[in-house]
């Protein structure tokens, strides 16, 4: 639904609400619409006195839809062990819930157990082996414990179910970052930004590669900023892994002064309980010393790459 559907849907439902307090179909779908407007606080609360009022949660969705939503907006406040319990009891409700087994996976992800979203990632191909989706997990997965030459496979199954996709061209791009082969990464998330040219991930993990790539013919400050600073107004500088490109791409260019004060903000952004806190941490260290940051390839490099893409609504 557009901005405004969704705005009135919640007038609407609230009206209902207002009426009759114990109608539970009102809450779930209020709480829907809050989700899509980024409310996810909202969302768990009308998703609590939903599931207060109706149990079974059978009257507005199949049950474990209701948990996912739940999981999901959870997990966007960074509360991933709320968000953990809600796609288990998805999963339980539904065993072959792609949904509630995605979720469990990002969850498992963010906070660094990589082993546990792999097994995740794998279920999930077994159950749909056609989503992109799927395969992107699992490469993402892969990635994160080193294993490069079996998530260039997963890349290219997903790529084989959608060419159009910008999302397996980054995956690619990630792989590439994570072996040293930084020309190679360039040349697929840029194939990646032509596809789409607001793709999110590609334009934080673009001004990264030209910021902080340890071979100097890839850095190109000036590049970095134009994109990161796109990536700044699209997610209108609430995005800690945009603003935090924008800052390397700051002290490219020389400006410690800017590239200090975006840091501490996208710092701000980020919940101390993710698995990428220290790694952000340790960037703005170097900031602080009037040192560009340096990456080395590597698991760690793709896990950072890999971030923004959980903070994107849509899982569900």
């Amino acid at each position: 639904m557009a901005r405004k559907d969704n705005q009135s849907c919640i007038r609407v439902a609230s009206t209902a609400i207002a009426l009759d307090p114990g109608y539970p179909n009102a809450y779930y779908l209020r709480a829907l619409a809050h989700y899509e407007l980024g409310h996810y606080q909202a969302c768990v609360d009308d998703l609590n006195k939903y599931h207060t009022l109706e149990p079974l949660c059978t009257t507005c969705a199949s049950p474990e839809d209701s948990y996912a939503l739940r999981g999901y907006a959870s997990f966007f406040l960074g509360r991933y062990d709320h968000a953990r319990r809600d796609f288990l009891m998805a999963k339980r409700l539904n065993p072959s819930s792609v949904k509630a087994i995605l979720g469990l996976w990002q969850a498992y992800f963010a906070e660094g157990r990589y082993h546990i979203a792999r097994q995740l990632s794998q279920e999930c191909t077994g159950i749909t082996p056609q989503s992109q989706l799927a395969w992107l997990a699992h490469g993402l997965s892969l990635l994160a414990l080193g294993r490069h030459s079996e998530a260039r496979v997963a890349s290219m199954s997903a790529l084989e179910i959608d060419r159009g996709n910008p999302d397996g061209y980054w995956l690619l791009g990630a792989a590439a970052v994570s072996t040293g082969d930084y020309q190679d990464a360039l040349g697929h998330f840029e194939k990646a930004l032509s596809l789409d040219a607001n793709h999110r991930m590609s334009l934080v993990a673009i001004p990264i590669l030209l910021s902080c790539c340890p071979k100097e013919a890839i850095r190109d400050g000036k590049r970095a900023l134009i994109l990161a600073s796109r990536a700044c107004r699209l997610t209108e500088g609430k995005d800690a892994h945009a603003l935090m490109a924008k800052a390397c791409a700051h002290a490219e260019c020389g400006d410690y002064l800017s590239a200090i004060q975006v840091a501490r903000e996208s710092l701000a952004l980020v919940s101390s309980g993710s698995a990428f806190h220290e790694g952000y941490k340790e960037i703005l260290s170097c900031l602080e010393q009037s040192r560009p940051f340096r990456f080395s390839p590597g698991p760690g490099l793709t896990r950072s790459l890999a971030r923004p893409y959980f903070d994107r609504p849509g899982g569900r």
